[in-house]
């Protein structure tokens, strides 16, 4: 049985068609290099980031990234490979160094990302996004001095360390970045949009070497700081960084496969995940986000297939991509589901972010609630995926709440936008508060409940209500919902009601005189809800004008308390004089006159 709302199941891969295309710098490991004179724009604090790219040539030994010491005398900083491990070191004769294992040295005529990101005592080296190692206790105190000396991209001051390929997309920071953030822009040029691009006091991106000149002895930066850098003897050549642009509103959980990937999966861009078959060429990627929308659609779906998911990928692939392509349907949709078979489901595709999806791939295999598509030759655009009506799809309810609790019933109530082979509910319920150690009990279903059976299949809303009068007064249960397929196949909803204390209501509304009242600092204000209700608990000064909201919600039936210690809504303390709270709920208001002294 399927139960689906007015959103929709999809997976759709879509992006835009453009390529992030610019070029990059080739230094060949003998005294070329990228000099950045120093600014005090430059000048970083006791947080950075620095990123770049990185493809070494020939055999991967001890290399310079960057350098700011001059012949290792005063205060300075570098970040180089050494022995297999990427380092970061500060001073004379004091380091902090951050390594990578010895099974995962940087690979040769590879592209890869690497990040370090230095946040009070803590260094962190990210490479591909993914953490390295992270070391505390030890700190780098003193990173731009004011007679720092220059900083030099791919040479050492004093050794021979020069770096031997191709560097592309340096980026500078003033803040320590987030390893969430940096998975999210590794893949994309860096734009306003960025959450860490800039801050009240300066920008937090120093200096960005997009490598956007192509030619020429100086390199633009493309932050906002004009930090131009000048060429020694590197030559530009083409990039095949994984860059790409992806359109507007799919650049959630931007995820990537490339060369340097090899055939492990990818990470998952909420639900869906990509994994080359074979180690892909250089230059050959594919790079994926999501329009960030769960649920279910029926719209814009080709011919056999009945529903689709709401969360779009947008997927950009330079040169040729082959991919298995799995889907995990609840981590996509935010539903449960009980997967059918796995060629029921299909991977849809278009060309641009509208009109209808074509069916691209049957599903393979499944395995719990995951869809493979294996062999998948993927194309610039966006896919969904779909299913057809023989496939189960998640299940999800509008709400699931009650609207009225007695001392001897509590009424709950329910609703589905619609439903596709539903024969019914069957309602759980368990008593208890703390580690809810009873087990669930069923208490009624739609064979003994004409209230509970299923509309079968329909695409409109249906509202339930079911009151339960077995409960006691004084104590406290938990309710969950199972919904019943034609095939006899249970499914349990994420949705459950919790901690509902049965207790003896108030016959009306009411709002009690505050106490204490004359009062400093605070004063309790005591009202009563027979029914669920939208209430506004204001107060107001002799003027008339609004001091302070207490509360501005929708809350069950109960008596409630609440405590005014005399500070307006900016947090200041009001003057002594009267006050008025004034209780708004549906058609009820009444106002108790307060007095504050200080």
């Amino acid at each position: 049985m399927r139960i689906i709302l007015t959103t929709s199941l999809v997976i759709l891969f879509a992006m835009s068609i453009s390529l992030y295309a610019n070029d990059a710098l080739d230094l060949d490991g003998t005294n070329d290099y990228i000099q950045v004179n120093y600014s005090a724009s430059l000048g970083l604090s006791t947080n950075a980031t620095w990123e770049f790219w990185v493809k070494p040539d020939g055999a991967v030994a001890n290399q310079m990234f960057l350098c700011n010491y001059s012949n290792y005398v005063g205060d300075g900083y570098y970040i180089n490979y050494y022995e297999q491990k990427i380092v970061i070191s500060q001073g004379i004769g004091s380091s902090l160094r951050q390594t990578l294992s010895e099974s995962s040295p940087l690979s040769s005529g590879v592209w890869q990302h690497i990040a370090i990101v230095k946040s009070g005592s803590v260094v962190n080296i990210y490479l591909n996004g993914g953490d390295v190692t992270e070391t505390a206790g030890a700190h780098i105190d003193i990173i731009n001095a004011g007679s720092e000396p220059p900083i030099r991209i791919g040479v050492s001051a004093a050794i021979e360390q020069d770096y031997d390929g191709n560097m592309d997309e340096i980026r500078i920071w003033n803040t320590a970045l987030s390893q969430s953030i940096i998975q999210d822009w590794m893949h994309q040029e860096i734009t306003t949009d960025h959450p860490n691009y800039s801050n009240q006091v300066s920008d937090n991106l120093k200096a960005y070497y997009q490598m956007s000149d192509g030619s020429g002895t100086s390199i633009t930066d493309n932050s906002s700081n004009s930090n131009t850098s000048t060429i020694n003897g590197a030559t530009w050549v083409t990039s095949t960084v994984p860059m790409i642009d992806l359109t507007s509103g799919y650049t959630t959980d931007i995820e990537a496969i490339w060369r340097s990937t090899g055939t492990s999966a990818s990470g998952a861009s909420d639900g869906i995940t990509m994994q080359a078959g074979t180690q892909l060429t250089t230059g050959n990627f594919a790079v994926f986000g999501n329009n960030n929308t769960s649920g279910t659609s029926a719209s814009d779906l080709p011919g056999g297939v009945s529903e689709r998911s709401g969360r779009i990928w947008q997927v950009e692939e330079s040169g040729t991509v082959l991919a298995s392509v799995t889907i995990d349907i609840s981590d996509a949709t935010g539903n449960s589901v009980s997967a059918g078979t796995a060629s029921n489901y299909k991977l849809l595709f278009r060309s641009s972010t509208s009109g209808n999806f074509s069916s691209a791939e049957d599903g393979d295999s499944k395995s719990g609630d995951a869809i493979s598509f294996n062999s998948v030759a993927l194309q610039d655009g966006y896919y969904a995926m779909g299913v057809t009506g023989d496939a189960s799809l998640p299940v999800e309810l509008s709400f699931f709440t009650t609207t009225s609790i007695r001392k001897d019933e509590i009424t709950l109530i329910w609703a589905t936008e619609s439903e596709v082979e539903n024969l019914g509910f069957i309602l759980e319920r368990r008593t208890g508060t703390g580690d809810r150690s009873t087990d669930w009990t069923e208490i009624a279903n739609y064979i003994t409940h004409p209230e509970l059976q299923g509309q079968g299949s329909v695409t409109c809303r249906t509202d339930y209500c079911f009151t339960d009068n077995t409960v006691s007064n004084g104590n406290t249960y938990d309710y969950r919902l199972t919904d019943v397929s034609y095939n006899g196949v249970k499914e349990y909803h994420s949705m459950t009601l919790l901690g509902i204390k049965v207790v003896d209501l108030p016959a009306g509304f009411s709002i009690y005189d505050n106490h204490p009242n004359p009062f400093n600092p605070t004063t309790t204000i005591s009202y009563d809800l027979p029914e669920q209700s939208l209430i506004k608990l204001k107060v107001f000064d002799i003027r008339g004008q609004e001091v302070t909201t207490l509360q501005n919600d929708l809350e069950p039936p109960g008596n409630y308390e609440v405590h005014w210690n005399g500070l307006d809504q900016s947090g200041n303390q009001v003057s002594t004089g009267v006050y008025f709270c004034r209780l708004q709920a549906g058609a009820y208001s009444k106002t108790i006159k307060m007095l504050y002294l200080k």
